[in-house]
This record gives structure tokens, sequence and C-alpha cells, in this order.
């Protein structure tokens, strides 16, 4: 169990990748492998759960991204925190400018970064961390590597991985309809990957090449060069609020105390001892800062709502972070924040909508480098599952909807299928699921 791969894609190289990262680190430690380097089309979108998931299965993850240059598919692998970074940031620019040249940024700043391409000037600019990358699908000869020695730059036979078992490629097929608002026939083959590209094509890698066998051999040199033993996210950096962490928790105390002042107009025994009861707690935890951080955000708004369980905390409600007094509702402080939690508390806080984006670009204007917007990845559910599969197979709006509409939003049950547990409905009992809607809720439960 030594097999490495280079350019794997799951589910989040989004409209491409079929299958989640689970199963594709299953499949492939089934197949031997032992490094995976998660490489999806255009983005970071699932680093983690990625790094995650083949960690827990004994794999190595390496972590990285394909980017089109000129039409080709280049890969970035992160060989240390400081290139995943960089990688962060090139992603960010390859998005938001129209304007961004990847190369030029490759070629005055690729620290950290090993790069994998099929253009050769940027491979040979690039030095010891760049490699000409060979695809085992494309027709790639003997003379590329023998130009690639004379020139002094090493070569790298990398297998394209976009679906752990051939099926998959009909999924890929969908996606790709669905991407397009199109037929499946009107996808064109230049939208499609290679129905080779999945992990079966393993078996056909010490084949590959036999003139040169050290394009293998330089896999497993960069598989070591980039494997990621820690996460390179690193931990949490909140804004420090002060020259040190004491001096953070000593604001923190006062306005706290001031805070408490104005709620209760008097700080008598009950109020002060869970006062000092909270602040050692979260003294010792290291979360001044944090709770710094949102009364600071809090302050911005004239109308909040704090919800959850940070409405167990006085220090909260002394901050105005909730606005329900923990000691009259006698709530237990530890459901909110105890010792055994080393992650920050999660504290939900509601804006009012016509002051919520104001309140968002300050936030990220002030917090520059500290803060991010948080995406959602939405998946499919049965009903749009349905009509973007029976869309793509040609069906007529009509049709789709006299069946979709019966179903309901929420729809799911134990059943081993789609069809099954559409079967178990009484509202479809008289509908008709003649050809190719059987085919058509094969591929939509896959797709879900």
């Amino acid at each position: 169990m030594n097999e490495v791969l280079l350019n794997v894609h799951t589910c989040f190289s989004m409209q491409r990748g079929v299958d989640q990262p689970e199963a594709m680190c299953e499949a492939a430690a089934a197949r031997g492998c032992r490094f995976l380097a998660f490489t999806e089309r255009d983005g970071l979108y699932g680093a983690v759960r990625c790094f995650e998931a083949a960690r827990d299965r004994g794999l190595v993850p390496l972590i990285g991204v394909e980017l089109l240059l000129h039409g080709l598919p280049t890969v970035l692998l992160a060989e240390s925190p400081e290139g995943y970074s960089r990688i962060c940031r090139l992603v960010s620019g390859y998005h938001r400018h129209e304007d961004f040249d990847l190369i030029a940024e490759l070629r005055g700043d690729c620290n950290g970064v090993v790069v994998l391409t099929p253009l050769r000037e940027l491979a040979l600019e690039l030095g010891a961390q760049g490699y000409l990358a060979l695809s085992t699908l494309e027709q790639n000869t003997h003379q590329e590597v023998l130009w690639a020695r004379r020139n002094g730059l090493t070569a790298v036979a990398l297998h394209p991985v976009w679906f752990a078992e051939p099926e998959g490629y009909a999924l890929h097929r969908l996606l790709r309809a669905i991407a397009r608002c199109s037929s499946l026939e009107a996808v064109p083959p230049g939208e499609l990957v290679s129905p080779r590209a999945c992990l079966d094509g393993l078996a056909d890698l010490p084949r590959m090449f036999p003139q040169d066998p050290a394009l293998h051999h330089t896999r497993h040199e960069i598989a070591e060069r980039c494997a990621l033993r820690e996460p390179p996210w690193g931990s949490l950096v909140f804004p420090a609020f002060g020259a040190s962490p004491e001096e953070s928790f000593r604001r923190l105390r006062e306005k706290s105390l001031q805070g408490l002042r104005e709620r209760y107009g008097r700080l008598d025994r009950p109020i002060l001892e869970r006062l000092e009861h909270e602040l050692n707690l979260i003294r010792n935890k290291g979360f001044a800062d944090y709770f710094l951080v949102v009364e600071d955000i809090v302050s911005r708004s004239g109308l909040t709502c704090g919800r959850g369980s940070a409405a167990s905390s006085i220090v909260a409600y002394a901050l105005r972070i909730t606005h329900v007094d923990p000691l009259r509702h006698d709530l237990f402080f530890e459901r909110f924040l105890n010792p055994g939690r080393t992650d920050p508390p999660d504290i939900d806080i509601d804006f009012s909508w016509d002051e919520r984006d104001d309140v968002l670009r300050d936030v990220l204007a002030d917090f520059d480098g500290h803060a991010a917007m948080v995406c959602n990845h939405v998946f499919f559910q049965p009903r749009m599952a349905i009509r973007e599969t029976a869309k793509a197979f040609g069906l007529p709006g009509y049709e789709i909807s006299r069946l979709t509409k019966r179903i309901p939003w929420l729809h799911g049950s134990g059943a081993e299928t789609l069809a099954e547990s559409l079967a178990a409905l009484p509202s479809l009992r008289d509908q008709d699921l003649a050809p190719p809607w059987p085919e058509v809720l094969e591929l939509a439960g896959k797709l879900i």
C-alpha cells in the first residue's frame, strides 16, 4: 500500500466531481493508495473535509488546487503551511480579478508551492518548484520526457482521478449538462473528462511510460515533499485588544463590571461570584479577546439579539451581547462554556435586516486579515435532483412538474433507492414512470 495519486477530485470540484471525500478515500485505500493529493478544480472548498477523511482512513493527505492556465490544468500543491496560505491567496486573486496573471504571480513568489504543469516555459522558470506534468490520459510521448531532461527539468506522470468507479462517468456527464443548462447529448466532448479518469486506471500506471520509470519515482518524491502530517490551516487567531493576554483580560473584566452596574444597579455577592466564576474559566481558556471581538461587533448596531447557549453567560449579558438575565432565570453557564471545551464558544447574534450589510462591511474592513465570509455548500434534494436530471434527458417541463409537484419538499425514507422511496408515496400511486424515468431516477438518486 504505497501508491501515489497527485491529482484527485471529489464532489467539491463543483459540477464536475462526483464522489464524496469519504467514499473516494475508502476506494483509494482499497486499491493500495497511501498518498492522496486533493486538487479540486478552481478552489479549496473541500480541503478540510478531504484532509480529515484521508487521515481518518490511514491515508496521507496532500492539499492543493487545479487551475486552468491557457486552457490546460496546472496543479498547485502546498508543501508547507506557508505554501497553503500562498495557494489560498492565489485562488482568491484568480477568482476576484479579471486581469489577475497567475503565471506572473507564480514567477514572482512560488515559495512553499510545488507546481505540476504541462506548460514547458512555466516549469522551466520555476526551477526546483516546478515539474513538467504528463497526464496518463493524454497522448504524451517519450520525446517530451527527453526534452525535459535536456533542459534540466523533472517530469512527473500524473493520473487524474475524477471518479472512484467507472460508473461515475455518467454522473460526471450529467453534472456538466446541468452546469450548462443543456441536454446530455449537447455537452461538447471538451467539457468532459476521459471515462478512464477513475481509480481503476491505477492498474495501468506501472505500464505507462515503460521506458521512463523515473516518472513514477518522481510521484513518490513529490508526495513525501508535500505530505501534510498536520493541518496547514493552524489554529484560530483572534485580533488582540491588548498588548498581552493579561491586558485583554483586564479590559474584559473592567467592561464586565461596568456593564453589570448598568444592568443591575448594584454588585451584590451572587452577581460577583457568578462573574468571577465565568471570568476565571474565560481567562484559563484564553478567550478574553474572543468576547471583546464579539462585544465590538455588537456595539456597531443599535438593535441586536444574542441567542442560544450564550444566554447562559453573565459576561455576555454584561457586554450586551445577550439580553437574558442568567441569574434571574437560573441558567447553567457550563452549557455554554466548560473546562472540557477547547474551541471558542459559539455566540449567535441576529442583526436588524437594514443594518446587517453595514455591520458586515465594517467588520471585514476593521478586522482585515482576521475576518472572512463563510459559505454554505447546498446539496441536491429529491425534487431539484429529479427536475435537473429530467431536464438533461430532454423531458418536457410539464411532464417533470407533474411528478415533482407531488413530492414533499423534505421527502426522505429508509428505501434503498430513490425510485423505491417514491413508489411508497400515496401521491404517486397513479404516476406512470415509463422509460426514461427509471434511468432518470437512478441518476437523480446518485446526484443526491
